[in-house]
């Protein structure tokens, strides 16, 4: 089927499941494959996750330019994530911290 066959509740399982099906092949040695599964990019709502599988397939292939650039863009995108939760922690702690120290009512 298609993701518009797929109802709204059920397309992150639907993506998670096409992520599992890409790990199997990948284990099992069939790294074009599981390529092809992650080709599916529209379909994948973990992107990633599925920019680490990529990068991890593309290595296993020998196609080392490519693993090097796929790794670089996956890191570049979790380090964006990572600073967005630092910020959202440290200004969490600074909102907590000043109803403390003022005494505001909780």
């Amino acid at each position: 089927g298609t993701i518009e066959e797929i109802p709204e509740t059920e397309i992150y399982e639907h993506s998670e499941m096409l992520l599992y099906k890409a790990a199997i092949l990948e284990e099992a040695g069939k790294y074009e494959e599981a390529m092809r599964v992650l080709g599916t990019t529209d379909k994948i709502r973990d992107v990633l996750g599925m920019r680490e599988q990529r990068a991890r397939l593309l290595f296993a292939m020998g196609k080392m330019d490519d693993a090097q650039a796929s790794y670089s863009g996956h890191a570049r995108a979790a380090k964006s994530i990572l600073q967005d939760c630092s910020g959202i922690g440290a200004s969490s702690l600074a909102w907590f911290m000043h109803r403390v120290w003022h005494g505001v009512p909780r």
